[in-house]
């Protein structure tokens, strides 16, 4: 009995040694077997692969043009060109790469002005883009009231005193040097000594005479007689080396 006994021990150390205890199973708390989640990884297209690499540029290649006309900006299906530069003269053949990191994208675009051939690369030019509609009314409008019209007026006594008189020409040389236009009215003084006929009429003449001398000419009629009241309206040609006094005299 006792033989047997120890073969029996034994037998289950021998068993404990070569197979070992019994896997151990981990149950939650609901009782259920918890299950390894494995991550699910999306497969990398890689673009170096031949194959994939040509798929890619053909996708490039036939999408449709962004604008009607010559091929512009990645609309052009080259990978080198050369370039118009400012003298007319081409640059190199560059990249096309290089060549649409080289200028302003908001201003400017570049344009393909003849294709490739076998034996000749393209050839580009950087153009400026076209100026908004609204931004050009803007100028315009800038423009048209840097140019408006300025009329200057000197109002002149028949009976007027020598010095004065030349005061009041200096003015008219003045302003119509400025290419302005200029109102002289001639008019009799209310209260004070009445002029002439003879003055009255030395005074038109001496501002008729120095018009015709600065090339002035007359934008409307004389209105008006002598004697009583009249207007000169007269318009000089501008001169950029002369003064202009902004003074307007009175009676």
């Amino acid at each position: 009995m006792r033989r047997t006994h120890n073969v029996s021990s034994t037998a289950q150390a021998l068993r404990q040694v070569f197979i070992g205890t019994p896997p151990i199973r981990i149950i939650n708390n609901s009782g259920l077997q918890k299950a390894s989640i494995q991550p699910r990884i999306s497969p990398i297209l890689d673009i170096t692969h031949p194959h994939t690499r040509s798929l890619f540029q053909a996708s490039i290649h036939n999408r449709q043009p962004r604008y009607e006309g010559p091929p512009r900006d990645e609309d052009i299906r080259v990978n080198e060109a050369c370039l118009v530069q400012a003298d007319g003269s081409l640059s190199p053949v560059t990249p096309l790469r290089q060549l649409l990191g080289s200028y302003d994208r908001l201003s400017h675009y570049l344009v393909c002005v003849q294709p490739a051939t076998r034996d000749k690369p393209a050839i580009c030019k950087i153009m400026q883009r076209e100026e908004p509609k609204s931004q050009q009314g803007k100028r315009s409008k800038a423009a048209v009231s840097t140019k408006k019209t300025v009329i200057k007026h000197l109002e002149v006594n028949w009976a007027i005193d020598p010095n004065d008189l030349q005061r009041r020409l200096d003015n008219l040389e003045a302003f119509l040097s400025k290419g302005w236009r200029v109102e002289v009215l001639l008019a009799p003084k209310k209260r004070g000594r009445r002029a002439s006929p003879e003055e009255a009429s030395n005074v038109m003449e001496k501002f008729q005479a120095k018009a015709k001398e600065l090339g002035a000419k007359e934008w409307k009629a004389m209105e008006g007689q002598l004697m009583k009241r009249a207007t000169l309206y007269l318009e000089g040609i501008r001169r950029k080396d002369n003064a202009v006094s902004e003074d307007v005299d009175g009676l």
